[in-house]
């Protein structure tokens, strides 16, 4: 079954990502060639307020450990559980695809065909990048954002990313996750509403 379900990922994100390209390429036509890109220092606007820094005081990250993921009793999704000093802090809602991908690192199972997590691996070591670290910098309604910080000659590069697929690039090269005091309140905040926060 677990098989059946990473081939079926596979073909679809195939697919997802042909189309994404032909898209990118029409957006791109379509832009000013004199236009200058840079890199973001702000997460994102929501509703016309900014929201967080990309990145903020690194005297105040507190480093995390994965420490279990498990199933919904009540659906199919999955939670994963994040601790500091033993203590868990974050608890994170996810599919089953991104809890696998999760899982199969935990648990050091290779499958037999490379998942997508394997492929962005690849080109960051083709790169010559190395993982500096993983941090969950930013909670807004209930989705929580990451941002994974490369490390090469030249300086570093800041990837936006779901928590999800950061914490797979963050186990693949033994890199330490981090987050910030400000998302764990708002996490708190979200849990007396009830709300589920996702990665």
């Amino acid at each position: 079954m677990i098989y059946t379900v990473l081939i079926i990922l596979s073909l679809l994100a195939g697919w997802l990502a042909h189309n994404g390209y032909q898209k990118r390429m029409h957006n791109l036509k379509t832009r000013s060639s004199n236009q200058t890109w840079k890199r973001a220092h702000i997460r994102k606007e929501i509703k016309g307020v900014i929201v967080n820094s990309r990145r903020q005081n690194e005297a105040e990250q507190i480093p995390l450990t994965i420490e279990t993921i498990t199933q919904s009793q009540t659906s199919e999704e999955f939670i994963v559980s994040l601790t500091h000093q033993q203590n868990e802090i974050l608890r994170m809602v996810m599919g089953r695809s991104e809890a696998l991908a999760i899982g199969l690192e935990l648990t050091d199972i290779k499958p037999n065909r490379p998942m997508s997590s394997d492929v962005l691996q690849t080109l960051v070591l083709l790169g010559d990048f190395s993982v500096k670290e993983v941090i969950i910098d930013t909670l807004v309604d209930s989705i929580f954002y990451a941002t994974v910080v490369l490390q090469s000659e030249g300086g570093e590069v800041e990837l936006d990313a779901r928590p999800s697929d950061a914490f797979v690039i963050a186990l693949k090269n033994e890199a330490p996750i981090y987050t910030y005091p400000s998302v764990i309140y708002s996490d708190v905040r979200a849990s007396k509403k009830n709300d589920k926060p996702i990665a």
